[in-house]
């Protein structure tokens, strides 16, 4: 809002808001949000990095309502937080988000390396990532701050939730 001030652009502006308004209520009336938790989590100098909210994937979660687990919650807003390997179980949720740096040729195979280089076989700690609820996606989406990258993840959620059966986390 400020750069649109700045730039004069406040009709535009206003237009990508009400798209990306859409977007979310489109979400919100395809899944049941508030019944289903999320985390999203990267494995990096033998911890899991988590934030409160992590950039653009996280808004679009918050907006639409999805739950997170506690000790992401406990996170201050704006904040981030090195999980301990010993405690990954505390980051499962329904579906639990890696991300992986497609501008140094990463693959959604290096992040599984990451993490599996914090807690080896990391999946068999996670009901999640056990039952193929283990999403990854590249982090220049999940990352970027531009309307074009809240679009780009409001529909990746839709794609990949809404009508799925999925199998809840026991655990909240």
């Amino acid at each position: 809002e400020l750069l649109a001030d700045i730039t004069g652009t406040q009709e535009r502006m206003a237009f990508l808001k009400t798209r990306y308004d859409g977007q979310i209520a489109q979400i919100k009336r395809l899944i049941d949000t508030a019944n289903i938790s999320v985390s999203v989590i990267q494995g990096n100098d033998g911890a899991f990095y988590v934030e409160h909210t992590y950039g653009t994937l996280g808004r679009v979660l918050r907006d639409a309502g999805f739950k997170a687990p506690a000790l992401i919650e406990s996170i201050p807003e704006g904040g981030d937080m090195m999980v301990p390997a010993e405690r990954l179980p505390e980051l499962d949720a329904d579906f639990v988000f890696a991300t992986y740096r497609t501008d140094t040729l990463e693959t959604p195979q290096t992040s599984n390396e990451k993490l599996n280089a914090v807690v080896p076989d990391f999946c068999q700690c996670l009901t999640a990532c056990q039952n193929h609820q283990l999403i990854t996606i590249p982090r220049e989406e999940a990352s970027s701050n531009s309307f074009y990258a809240l679009g780009a993840i409001s529909y990746m959620l839709i794609s990949n939730i809404s009508g799925r059966t999925f199998v809840p986390y026991a655990g909240q």
